[in-house]
């Protein structure tokens, strides 16, 4: 859907939209399904351009950041924007001062808010960086691989400080030149 930054009258603008989004890429590059995503808000005329202020509920399955399990992640956001016409892009060498307020504008171009970029943006930003289902999350061993919250396995691992390993190394030649 799309929101026409000059056809919002003075008065503003209700919209209550459930949105299909295409499928999102996380940053581990597993593929992520938005379900039951919907903005609801209000669109007025400002000095800068339109203020948007709407609230965001979306459902996701990510996976645990440790043992790789599904873990269902309920976003419900607020969402406070100002939509402004797109702006003239800088040219090779130009730069732009970018001030605190710009974080608060969604550009549109052709004056044009496309709402499923906007969610999209807004669902990046509130992903976990290391979502886990829980957070005595035990993960999985990095010996056989087995999710040590199901099963108790028997690797024997020896815990080694890396910063000590080459005086194991040291350790290992001595012992052998006895």
């Amino acid at each position: 859907m799309f929101l026409d930054l000059q056809k919002i009258p003075a008065e503003g603008l209700r919209f209550d939209e459930v949105l299909h989004l295409p499928p999102l890429t996380a940053g581990s590059g597993e593929t992520l399904r938005a379900r039951g995503v919907r903005l609801r808000g209000t669109a007025a005329p400002a000095g800068r351009g339109v203020d948007l202020q709407a609230h965001l509920d979306a459902r996701l399955d990510l996976s645990c950041g440790r043992c790789l399990e599904a873990v269902p992640f309920q976003l419900s956001s607020e969402v406070a924007l100002t939509l402004v016409p797109a702006a003239a892009e800088p040219g090779p060498g130009q730069e732009i001062e970018v001030t605190d307020e710009d974080a608060a504008l969604f550009a549109c171009p052709e004056g044009k808010a496309d709402l499923e970029s906007l969610v999209t943006e807004q669902i990046y930003l509130a992903l976990p960086l290391k979502p886990l289902c829980s957070e005595g999350c035990k993960g999985l061993c990095p010996e056989c691989g087995a999710n040590r919250n199901r099963t108790q396995c028997d690797c024997q691992r020896e815990v080694i400080d890396p910063r000590l390993a080459p005086l194991l190394q040291f350790r290992k030649t001595r012992s052998g030149a006895e």
